[in-house]
């Protein structure tokens, strides 16, 4: 049994809440398991990771409130231009990656650009996954375009000590789809995409930021996102996650197969199971167990199809 305690049920057909629930421990074990280090170093040698969608909002947003450098922190950074475009702007960065590989092949890319940016410190190479990295504090700016692939039971932890390392008026800059995006649902609907952009919106702002701007990027199936830390604490009052049943409903009919006919007689029983699972202390491993079960993801915090809001 998953020290999350839920079962929770599966949309694939033919597959029991036993196998499903067994499934998204096994995923996590996987992720553990297996190491894809020599992957990601291969992966940096012929690929380069564009800069995030919404950097430059970010880096406009604090220009308006006369903030034009920091200390920023590229987690799973891989060949990172989002640190590229930072550094050129004379920000601090430190990149962190746990593929050795992947760090020594942005070493040599970044010395193409400026050698001094690693002579003189301004860009600082840590070797750590995103789990055991010691996160600093007062940290200005922290981009996770990786964060779907990280282990899903391991998301919480990343996700506050992101969130203890901002300064009060940091940003965290991040997305939550990846970018070779694609599931059972998403071909059975042929290539059309519902989620909803409020979900990730709405898990924002719960949890101790102010979102700045969440929206799907098309031409990446992701949905990208700048939250601001908030100066305070705002209400401690527990939230819970609900779905959106029109939204899901809509997203059912629109199948085509009749093999998946049986998805939307449980679309009540999910909206019951997540509000009974959790507060939102520990919203991000109830969405992804009821994500990685539900769709067979592969190991992520990557796969909503539902909509959702947060509400009192």
């Amino acid at each position: 049994m998953s020290s999350i305690g839920y079962k929770p049920f599966s949309i694939e057909y033919g597959i029991d809440t036993d196998e499903a629930f067994t499934r998204v421990e096994q995923e996590a074990l996987y992720t553990d398991a297996i190491d894809r280090r020599p992957y990601w170093g291969g992966y940096t040698k012929t690929m380069i990771s564009p800069s995030h969608p919404c950097l430059l909002e970010a880096l406009s947003l604090f220009e308006k409130e006369g903030i034009k450098t920091g200390t920023a922190i590229d987690v799973g950074c891989g060949i990172s231009l989002s640190s590229i475009a930072l550094l050129d702007r004379n920000w601090n960065v430190i990149a962190v990656d746990y593929s050795q590989e992947a760090l020594d092949n942005f070493r040599e890319f970044a010395n193409t650009f400026n050698p001094d940016w690693i002579k003189k410190g301004q860009l600082t190479l840590v070797h750590a996954s995103a789990e055991e990295y010691l996160f600093p504090e007062h940290v200005t700016l922290i981009i996770a375009s990786s964060i779907c692939y990280f282990n899903p039971l391991k998301i919480r932890k990343i996700w506050d000590n992101i969130h203890a390392s901002l300064q009060p008026g940091g940003r965290f800059v991040g997305s939550f789809f990846p970018r070779n995006f694609m599931d059972i649902v998403m071909r059975a609907i042929s290539g059309q995409w519902f989620a909803d952009s409020s979900t990730i919106s709405a898990l924002i702002e719960s949890d101790k930021y102010r979102n700045e701007t969440s929206r799907t990027n098309t031409s990446n199936l992701e949905i990208c996102f700048v939250s601001k830390k908030r100066e305070r604490e705002h209400s401690s009052a527990p939230a819970l996650f609900s779905i959106h049943r029109t939204s899901y409903y809509d997203a059912v009919r629109s199948l085509p197969s009749k093999k998946f006919s049986h998805l939307f007689p449980y679309a009540a029983d999910l909206v019951a199971d997540v509000r009974e699972l959790c507060t939102f202390t520990s919203i991000a491993s109830a969405i992804v167990t009821v994500a990685s079960s539900a769709l067979q993801a592969d190991t992520t915090f990557s796969k909503y199809v539902f909509a959702g809001s947060v509400a009192a």
